[in-house]
């Protein structure tokens, strides 16, 4: 035999070393079993000690390139590439004249139909390449459409929009089949914004209005299955995009002629809107009758968008139909009491747990209806005292359905509604109009008062509110009540002395500056009888804002009798809010914390 070469001299003493372990492993086991089946308590032989394994040299640290093709990068890159290698060489032939431009087109449309099927296929046996030729494909669709359509003319307008729509249905069931979000996206705000760019400034607008609508429908199934959520999101602001302009187009015409409305298609405008309405109206019903949790998409889209549809609305109608504007209103009103309606049968069906998704859908029919009470009555006088009963109202239901969102609801309405008041100034008016200001403002002060005393009565429920739960647990918010009832009865005290002294300036200056003085005096004590620090703080707040009128105001426009009343009725506020603290300090004790006075 010849001499043994190292190589093979290392294996075998590799191999005598294993063959060693295994025999000495063998009789370790041996000598167990043995033990075992004699039942003593022998000692166990120790096992050997393994042998030394030989040192490894240590894995090269993984680089860029190979992290970019393990995870397909790098192969996607390379398959787009190839893609795009063949759309340019049909798109170089169809310049070069070599085949006509509409049959370049189709050459196109059949290559992008290839593509799309390549990726199902794909997606079907697990590919990582699979996202790329659904979505490339989309991208060439769209560029042969809107060149086909735009440049060349060889594609028609509805043929554009049908095959627009075919191709984004498939590639959304190809998304949804296989829950790729990115394939979602591609073709869900792809198609939106393409089908808005055709004929773009002057689009089709009916067309697109549903290949938007149909992609929010699809982002909306993606939802449901815990796909992609923030497609819902970006649809939304598309439909808002599409909605804007469209509104915008129609609210600016040189001329609203007939020609003006058939170019803008204003006969599809109301219809479409009424669509898209329903369709967001309606789609947390579902979620929320089969038991899922109401998230703020939920939450919110039936008031963005019943916010968004009645500005819509008023815009192009306050043009084109400004004297039948009122039927916007009876509309508005009725889509509002729908709202309502649907809020009260998911009440009525699950109200043994708070009735989740209520307040979404009352909040956007409060809103429909305070607005068309507008449109309808016309005169803020008459319409503010229907919103102050309607919080009212609200507060009623909340309690009834135990659901504390309708609560706070019920409370921003009655805010609005005194905000309302103060802003538009609609009880500053001339002595004809005193006695329906007077009963209009004197309404909204005692609902607003029975509203907070109600409130004060029943403590608010923390189901189905994150407000009461946890932002508000003491329910402090109603105090919002009682400044917008002490607002609007100043307002209707104003209004009773303009009524008794008309033509006297000074004087009705310096009765303001009394009532205001007596108000806060009232509260004071009202406050000390029922020990009551939130309507001492109200009532501290009034005489502040006395004392300002008085020595601010007063002090530099009238002189007289009327503003020594304002200054002594201060003086009284003053005196009596010493004896209310030191009151309040021996009701409550020095050392606790509740004798603290702000």
């Amino acid at each position: 035999m010849g001499d043994i070469s190292g190589e093979e001299e290392r294996r075998i003493i590799g191999l005598s070393d294993e063959i060693s372990a295994l025999r000495a492993r063998v009789e370790d086991l041996s000598a167990r079993l043995a033990t075992l089946e004699s039942g003593g308590r022998a000692s166990l032989p120790k096992p050997p000690a393994e042998a030394p394994q030989p040192a490894r040299t240590p894995a090269p640290s993984e680089g860029v390139l190979e992290r970019a093709g393990r995870g397909a990068v790098l192969p996607r890159i390379a398959v787009v590439c190839f893609v795009l290698v063949f759309a340019l060489i049909l798109r170089t032939i169809t310049d070069s004249g070599v085949v006509d431009v509409r049959l370049g087109s189709i050459l196109g449309i059949g290559y992008v139909i290839a593509l799309i099927l390549a990726g199902w296929r794909l997606y079907a046996v697990g590919s990582k390449l699979a996202p790329v030729f659904p979505a490339s494909g989309l991208l060439l669709l769209f560029s042969i459409i809107l060149e086909a359509h735009g440049r060349f003319q060889t594609l028609s307008t509805t043929f554009a929009y049908v095959l627009l729509f075919i191709a984004g249905g498939v590639v959304t069931g190809l998304g949804l089949r296989y829950r790729a979000s990115f394939t979602l996206c591609a073709a869900g705000l792809g198609t939106g914004m393409v089908g808005l760019a055709i004929g773009f400034p002057y689009p089709v607008f009916p067309l697109p209005a549903v290949i938007i609508l149909a992609a929010n429908f699809g982002a909306a199934i993606a939802a449901r299955r815990s796909l992609c959520p923030s497609l819902r999101w970006s649809s939304l602001g598309l439909v808002f995009l599409f909605w804007l302009y469209w509104s915008f187009k129609l609210s600016v015409p040189t001329t609203c002629d007939e020609p003006t409305a058939k170019i803008l298609y204003l006969s599809w405008f109301f219809p479409m809107l009424a669509l898209y309405l329903a369709f967001f109206i309606s789609a947390g019903v579902r979620m929320v009758l089969a038991g899922s949790a109401v998230g703020i998409f939920e939450g919110m889209a039936p008031t963005i968008t019943s916010v968004g549809a009645f500005f819509a609305a008023w815009h192009v109608t306050s043009i084109w139909f400004h004297s039948r504007i009122y039927l916007l209103g009876f509309a508005a009103c009725a889509v509002g009491l729908v709202s309502l309606a649907i809020a009260a049968w998911l009440a009525s069906r699950r109200a043994k747990e708070g009735a989740p998704g209520c307040n979404c859908y009352t909040f956007s029919g409060i809103f429909l209806i305070a607005a068309s009470l507008i449109l309808i009555v016309g005169n803020l006088a008459y319409v503010l005292p229907l919103w102050a009963v309607t919080g009212l109202v609200l507060v009623f239901l909340a309690d009834r359905w135990h659901n504390g969102g309708v609560r706070v609801t019920s409370y921003v309405m009655q805010v609005i509604t005194c905000a309302t008041a103060v802003i538009s100034k609609v009880y500053i008016v001339d002595v004809a109009s005193l006695p329906a200001a007077i009963g209009s403002s004197l309404v909204l002060s005692l609902v607003a008062l029975v509203h907070y005393h109600w409130a004060r009565g029943h403590k608010p429920p923390t189901t189905q509110s994150a407000f009461f739960s946890w932002l508000d647990r003491g329910d402090i918010s109603a105090v919002s009540l009682l400044v917008a009832g002490l607002v609007s009865g100043f307002l209707f005290s104003r209004l009773v002395l303009l009524a008794l002294m008309p033509g006297a300036p000074a004087v009705f200056a310096g009765s303001q500056s009394v009532l205001i003085n007596c108000a806060a005096i009232t509260l004071m004590l009202i406050a000390v009888r029922k020990k009551s620090a939130e309507i001492l703080l109200v009532g501290v707040g009034v005489a502040l804002v006395g004392g300002f009128k008085v020595f601010l105001l007063d002090m530099f426009q009238i002189k007289g009798m009327p503003l020594v009343a304002g200054v002594f009725t201060f003086g009284v506020v003053a005196a009596v809010g010493s004896v209310v603290s030191g009151r309040w300090q021996s009701i409550h004790g020095k050392g606790s914390r509740s004798s603290t006075l702000p």
